[in-house]
């Protein structure tokens, strides 16, 4: 539980950062832990309240709302479970990080077009542009979380001997 949120932590401070240094990047980090974080064995109950604590402090560091980000993320972690139902896979988590990526980009179009009257077709092009990075940064969470769990495994299998 520490380690998730060490990554939440780091993936909230790169939100910040890389949407202040780059112009038309919209990151997409938070999303890639909730991804990796749908496949733990975590209790449930800890990650939903995790998730919606991390979600009201986005909302409170970055947008003029409160439970907004709270709730999409909760609602986000739910559908990566139901998604990927305990697999680890490569192939099918990076899918389903993308999914999320198009959900959660349609919610906040939606969104956006209702209060701020936001054009389309910029957003489009900000998120293809900000998709390559965003990826890299899920690979390397992907390769940390499979590091990570093989330590604890062999950490478990020296304490039995």
């Amino acid at each position: 539980m520490i380690f998730f949120c060490i990554l939440f932590f780091i993936s909230f401070i790169l939100e910040s950062l890389s949407s202040n240094l780059f112009k038309e990047f919209m990151p997409f980090f938070i999303l890639g832990v909730i991804t990796i974080i749908s496949v733990s064995k975590l209790s449930k109950n800890r990650i939903i309240i995790l998730l919606f604590i991390v979600g009201i402090l986005y909302d409170l560091s970055y947008t003029n709302f409160i439970f907004l980000h709270g709730v999409i993320y909760v609602l986000l972690f739910y559908f990566a479970g139901f998604i990927l139902k305990g697999k680890n896979n490569f192939f099918a988590m990076i899918f389903t990080y993308y999914l999320m990526v198009f959900i959660y980009s349609l919610v906040m179009l939606f969104y956006s077009i209702i209060i701020f009257n936001v054009n389309i077709i910029k957003l489009i092009t900000i998120i293809g542009k900000s998709l390559l990075v965003n990826s890299i940064y899920f690979i390397l969470l992907y390769i940390t979380f499979i590091g990570i769990k093989c330590l604890t495994k062999n950490i478990k299998l020296k304490r039995t001997y």
